[in-house]
């Protein structure tokens, strides 16, 4: 490991750590959110019910959703291929919601080992890091 350089940062919203994350749709094009980091979440992209089912494309069969152990018990997840844009980065990955439930804007671990960013707390900002 060397010395890294901030590239590009984004405020934190309300204190809280966020990504500018796009999808692609084929009848929309990319579609950007706004997700809070949660290293809690193990998945890619945790997104609402509404807003999985207007932007899925390619579900995987129910035989192949993940289930998830939370505090509260076992969450069954949909689950939907998607290529994903972070930053300058464009890579394939999975979105995600419940099957019973509402869901929520986050990213989880599976996305954030997928790329090279730096909490600045102090500053409260989220930065893309490229290695010097």
């Amino acid at each position: 490991m060397g010395l890294y350089r901030t590239i590009e940062c984004i405020n934190y919203e309300n204190s809280k750590p966020v990504l500018d994350v796009s999808i692609f749709n084929r009848k929309s094009g990319w579609v950007k959110f706004k997700l809070y980091i949660d290293t809690g979440y193990s998945g890619f992209i945790l997104l609402p019910t509404k807003v999985y089912n207007e932007i899925h494309e390619i579900e995987l069969p129910k035989s192949e959703f993940p289930i998830y152990e939370t505090i509260i018990g076992e969450v069954i997840m949909r689950r939907s291929f998607a290529l994903i844009k972070i930053f300058d980065m464009e890579f394939e990955g999975f979105i995600e919601t419940p099957l019973y439930g509402g869901g929520k804007y986050l990213a989880g671990r599976k996305l954030l080992s997928r790329i090279r960013i730096a909490m600045l707390g102090p500053e409260n900002k989220l930065c893309n890091i490229r290695e010097e």
